[in-house]
């Protein structure tokens, strides 16, 4: 059966899964909540979102345009020996891999965990000669630095990818290997003195290696990327930004509690016992999504359904988020309610075959799953499906793949 929560519902998979109703020592709830509704009718609602969805991926698909992708491309053509998936180059050359695909959760991916470890061992400058087509290596005590034509019509090493990494000093242990946890890192491509790619990365910790800050930001020629999370193990604030010049495209924020003790977090299965609660938001151009469930609540009453039938399991667990989530959709810049979210079961039936030696046999099945549907100032409800299918099923998909680890 398929785990499908508010991760459909554009990307709010943090919301439903690590958000609790507001208690006495809880965060504000969202502003959200406070609002009124709009009164614009269901089909304009419908118009509005998935304009909005089609302006966000219209500014996303220009990604593959910009300079740095070609520049790094014709890099790769240049010398195929370029081990371009290990460190230092890992995290840059992921995320241009993500960029060409317009892959918004890749590069998130990518960026938030630099392949920094050990970068001195790489330190030198390294020159492209196009006459003896190969690297000519000088030595570095700080950087490791790359110089080489832009592209083929270059004349000059036009082009420099450059790293600099400085160790924190600390010691952490990754899958039985240790590492020596990165301060900062920066990587950057400048092409006739002008920067097109450029990922820097600031990290604090304690002394046992939970990490207590990471401020990390992502240039891609006109699209900037920033993350930031403060830690103090109990309670943890996150925010992550995605522009394209002075245009918003992104916006996620996130302040929770919980026990994200670093070892707590890589054996987790589930965000459960690692977030307990939190409030959150989440935007897309003008778009904000922001919810508050008690995600104690709804993992204790799931654990507790017992030997239901599919069928029975699946309208029970629609009951318990109905029961202990509230999430919003809101326009940002008029602050109204477009509508609110309500959990429904649902049931779908498929046929297929099996060869059982003689024959081709049918077998029919019912896949059962929980939609949000949007629930309009009118009272009418609309399936959250038919918003999403226009604009937003690339990103739903994106994000619905991260998220599974929380299923």
């Amino acid at each position: 059966m398929k785990k499908r929560l508010l991760i459909l519902a554009m990307a709010t998979a943090v919301a439903l899964s690590s958000c609790k109703k507001k208690g006495p020592d809880d965060p504000p709830e969202p502003e959200e909540i406070k609002l009124e509704y709009s009164n614009l009718s269901v089909e304009v609602h419908k118009k509005n979102l998935e304009k909005n969805g089609t302006d966000f991926l219209a500014l996303i698909n220009t990604l593959p345009d910009e300079k740095f992708i070609d520049v790094l491309k014709y890099f790769i053509e240049l010398d195929k020996n370029v081990p371009t998936y290990t460190a230092p180059f890992g995290s840059l050359f992921t995320i241009y891999e993500a960029a060409q695909g317009e892959n918004i959760a890749s590069v998130f991916e990518a960026a938030k965990t630099p392949n920094a470890r050990n970068l001195s061992e790489f330190f030198a400058v390294y020159t492209w000669d196009p006459t003896e087509k190969k690297w000519i290596k000088t030595a570095s005590a700080n950087k490791l630095e790359i110089k080489f034509p832009a592209d083929k019509n270059s004349k000059t090493n036009n082009a420099v990818l450059s790293f600099a990494y400085t160790a924190s000093g600390i010691v952490s242990t990754f899958d039985g290997q240790k590492y020596t946890l990165p301060t900062s890192y920066v990587a950057s491509l400048t092409v006739d003195n002008k920067e097109e790619m450029k990922l820097t990365s600031n990290h604090t910790y304690k002394a046992d290696g939970n990490p207590t800050k990471a401020d990390i930001n992502v240039m891609m020629g006109s699209f900037n990327m920033a993350v930031l999370v403060t830690s103090d193990v109990k309670k943890v604030n996150s925010s992550l930004t995605l522009t394209k010049g002075k245009t918003s495209l992104l916006n996620l924020k996130n302040e929770a509690n919980g026990n994200a003790d670093i070892n707590n977090a890589i054996n987790a299965t589930k965000i459960n016992g690692i977030l307990d609660n939190a409030n959150t938001s989440f935007e897309i151009m003008n778009v904000r999504l922001a919810g508050v469930v008690d995600s104690k609540s709804v993992t204790t009453e799931y654990d507790a359904l017992g030997n239901l039938s599919d069928e029975a399991k699946n309208k029970k667990k629609a009951e318990i988020l109905n029961k202990y989530a509230e999430v919003y959709a809101a326009y940002k810049t008029e602050n109204k309610i477009i509508a609110k979210v309500s959990f429904e079961s649902i049931a779908e039936t498929y046929t297929s075959s099996y060869w059982n030696g003689t024959d081709f046999v049918p077998e029919t099945y019912i896949d059962y799953s929980i939609e949000p549907r949007l629930v309009f100032n009118d009272k009418s409800k609309v399936s959250l499906k038919a918003f999403t299918e226009t604009g937003f099923s690339k990103l739903i998909t994106d994000f619905e793949n991260y998220g599974k680890r929380f299923e």
